[in-house]
């Protein structure tokens, strides 16, 4: 690995795998200045985490741009659907949305279930990192496309999706649940193939008393849904 190749094809679109991959060189050069000491390592140590902000930069950039090109959805500050059409690096796919919201609308009012909305909105953008994709689907249903495939990280983050949503609902008598479903990307399937699996596995936790994150995997595994306690 000492023959690192760092350059950066401006056209190249894929920043996300290119930083990735950065990363790694990036720490096995940190390891090699540690042991060495040696000033070669050092030199392109700094010329790699050079290239690291460069990537970050563009990508912050191309959210940006993102955020003008196509209209943010106005009550949560999420993108909308036409978003989708951009999506690139898929690890996992997650439809979900908030139980009985109706009830929510018909209790307390419209404008407390449009503050149901927006919590959910913040806790998403709050939870997610540069390369997710955060998407109000329609009424209220949430899409979350994560860069990562790895199950501890997503199921941490969709827990805190809905601790944030409970700790911003300004009743705090009344208990935000969500069910999930949540697919992952290991066959490098198209984006429509993989909200279908979510929204499979979406609907059996809806079955299935609600409240709960149902992985599209299990459901070929009978009584294996994946329930999470309160």
């Amino acid at each position: 690995m000492d023959n690192i190749d760092i350059a950066i094809d401006a056209d190249d679109d894929s920043y996300i795998a290119r930083l990735k991959e950065i990363r790694k060189i990036k720490e096995w050069l940190i390891d090699k200045v540690a042991a060495n000491n040696n000033d070669i390592y050092a030199t392109k140590l700094k010329t790699v985490s050079q290239e690291e902000q460069l990537l970050v930069n563009r990508l912050i950039e191309e959210r940006l741009y993102l955020a003008e090109a196509f209209r943010l959805d106005p009550l949560t500050g999420l993108y909308n659907r036409k978003i989708l059409s951009k999506v690139r690096d898929i690890g996992t796919v997650i439809m979900f949305d908030i139980d009985d919201f109706k009830t929510i609308n018909d209790t307390f009012g419209h404008a407390v279930g449009d503050q149901a909305l927006q919590a959910v909105g913040k806790s998403i953008l709050d939870n997610i990192r540069i390369g997710d994709i955060g998407c109000r689907f329609g009424g209220d249903e949430f899409l979350i496309i994560f860069t990562t495939d790895k199950k501890e990280v997503i199921e941490s983050r969709m827990k805190k999706i809905v601790e944030d949503t409970n700790s911003i609902f300004p009743l705090p008598d009344y208990k935000i649940t969500m069910s999930i479903g949540i697919t992952f990307n290991k066959d490098k399937e198209s984006l429509q193939t993989l909200m279908d699996k979510a929204d499979k596995a979406l609907y059996c936790s809806k079955q299935n008393g609600k409240d709960q994150m149902t992985y599209y995997g299990e459901l070929q595994k009978p009584k294996e849904l994946i329930k999470k306690e309160d």
